[in-house]
């Protein structure tokens, strides 16, 4: 009973880091897509600052999602390290990895969204000619 729970977890932690570098993966897309877009049509068309406002909500969700996981990946980490312990299971999985990453994605979203709203009031104050 112990084992299929262990694997349970496990599995549960693969999958929370695959969605974790999906996410990641196609938010830093975006976030690139949409600068340069902004950043090469901006002196033609100063309306395209406002692209810049869809990256800032994104990194504002991603900041939400990142505070209010966090204390799940905890959980996963506690769980699969105390089923660990109780089967003797001498090699566990890295969780603190996806603890890094989600830890790590906190302040650098945050960071992002300032950075964001900075180059887009300063795109409104000072439109490019």
């Amino acid at each position: 009973m112990q084992w299929a729970e262990y694997e349970l977890l496990v599995d549960l932690y693969k999958f929370y880091l695959d969605l974790v570098l999906k996410v990641l993966a196609v938010y830093f897309a975006i976030l690139g897509a949409i600068i340069t877009f902004v950043l090469a049509n901006v002196t033609k068309e100063h309306v395209v600052a406002y692209a810049l406002l869809i990256p800032l909500f994104m990194s504002l969700l991603l900041a939400f999602a990142a505070w209010r996981g966090r204390p799940l990946v905890d959980e996963t980490r506690d769980a699969v390290a105390q089923i660990g312990r109780k089967m003797h299971v001498t090699l566990a999985p890295h969780v603190e990895i996806l603890e890094w990453i989600v830890g790590g994605l906190l302040p650098l979203v945050i960071l992002a969204a300032l950075l964001l709203a900075g180059m887009f009031a300063l795109l409104l104050a000072h439109p490019p000619h």
